[in-house]
């Protein structure tokens, strides 16, 4: 392997082209000399380390830093992507991968071992890029169709190469076989996304564990290197690993729209609706008085906050009536209720009982002894004897005195 060192002032420019003043001359140039270097297995981990710091070329005076190795572009892309900048970490992601293809980190004759602990997050790129690529693609049909397709072929990149150097293991290796080799990721089971929810849950607590773990033995000066290095192996297999569920996850939602996109584009472009069509839909506040403004001033806004509560409060409410009162509280109702059609029943006694009516009936309840009571009864007495003498017994229901008897 031939490393040239990088030379310590721009190479002299062609004649014509740049012109030096007498009192400047440009300094000499010397050709850089090469190193040779034997790979042997002892010093290519070190090999390895030293591509990933390599240093892009030197940025012009006054322009902005941008980040010098492949680890800080990775993490200034991850960190654009958590802060949905997709337009700042699609060129940074479309260079790194860039730069991981022309360094030639990762081969297929090596495995897992043979990878050392900061290439590891190199393997995430095509990840990062499918998540992008989706993110910044917009719902036009065909471009959401090919966004789609190129992110499905990065998402299979990255599990195809988790998958060769033995990163996935038990079920999560299971899936993953099988969704390579098939080109549709038809839903899975209740049971199975069930599964699949709980060990993406696993590996996001496993990862803040580890994370933890790292940020604790970065702040400890005495811990030793190698423990802290088995831990941040650690944390960036379990990284990618949940990436890999993620991927699944994504996979098949994109498997379910899909279909619909191919029905949007076998029905053409939708023509836009013109002045004459009847069924276009009429202008924005046409016909309605045109947009009232609302003005909240410091009167009415009490009654606005009333009703931003009650339509807070109502959000989650189900569809059916809800209790109102418990079993104690409908128990005291109705035991008060009764009591009070007790009263009342005993008023009405009360009062019928001084109410005019036959003699036996004073006797039987004492109050023969009222003379008022007494003489109101016999009254009324008489008007029932004189009514049955003025109305004999039958009359009236009968058809006998109508008509001709004889016929």
């Amino acid at each position: 392997l031939h490393l040239f060192p990088r030379p310590p002032h721009p190479l002299p420019s062609l004649s014509g082209l740049v012109s030096y003043p007498p009192s400047n001359p440009p300094p000499p140039f010397h050709p850089p000399t090469a190193r040779t270097f034997h790979l042997t297995s002892e010093n290519m981990s070190a090999l390895s380390v030293a591509a990933l710091t390599l240093s892009e070329p030197s940025p012009a005076p006054g322009a902005a830093a941008a980040p010098t190795s492949l680890s800080s572009q990775l993490n200034t892309a991850v960190s654009l992507i958590d802060s949905c900048d997709y337009a700042s970490a699609s060129p940074l992601l479309t260079n790194l991968a860039a730069s991981v293809s022309s360094l030639a980190l990762f081969s297929k004759n090596e495995s897992l071992d043979d990878i050392t602990t900061k290439s590891l997050p190199m393997l995430a790129v095509p990840y990062h890029m499918a998540v992008v690529r989706l993110a910044v693609a917009g719902v036009e049909p065909r471009g959401r169709m090919d966004a789609i397709e190129s992110s499905e072929g990065l998402m299979k990149e990255f599990l195809s190469s988790l998958l060769s150097y033995g990163l996935l293991e038990g079920e999560q290796k299971s899936r993953t076989s099988q969704s390579l080799d098939s080109d549709s990721f038809p839903a899975p089971p209740r049971e199975v996304k069930v599964a699949q929810f709980k060990a993406l849950r696993a590996a996001e607590s496993k990862l803040e564990h580890l994370q933890s773990t790292v940020a604790a033995a970065a702040d400890d000066d005495g811990a030793e290197a190698t423990d802290n290095d088995d831990d941040v192996r650690e944390l960036e297999v379990t990284r990618l690993r949940l990436y890999a569920w993620k991927c699944h996850e994504e996979m098949q939602n994109l498997s379910r729209e899909k279909p619909m996109l191919k029905m949007a584009l076998a029905a053409g472009p939708r023509p836009p609706p013109s002045a004459s069509d009847e069924r276009a839909p009429p202008p924005f506040g046409a016909g309605r008085g045109g947009i009232k403004k609302t003005v909240i001033t410091r009167e009415n806004i009490g009654s606005y906050v009333i009703e931003a509560q009650r339509l807070k409060d109502g959000v989650f409410k189900p569809g059916w009536n809800l209790p109102t009162m418990s079993l104690q509280e409908l128990g005291e109702r109705e035991l008060r209720d009764a009591m009070e059609r007790q009263e009342r029943e005993k008023i009405a006694e009360e009062e019928e009982k001084k109410k005019p009516r036959k003699y036996e009936y004073l006797v039987k309840d004492g109050l023969e002894d009222d003379a008022d009571l007494v003489d109101a009864s016999a009254q009324k007495d008489r008007e029932w004897d004189d009514f049955k003498d003025a109305n004999k017994r039958g009359w009236g229901n009968k058809k006998g005195d109508r008509g001709d008897r004889n016929f």
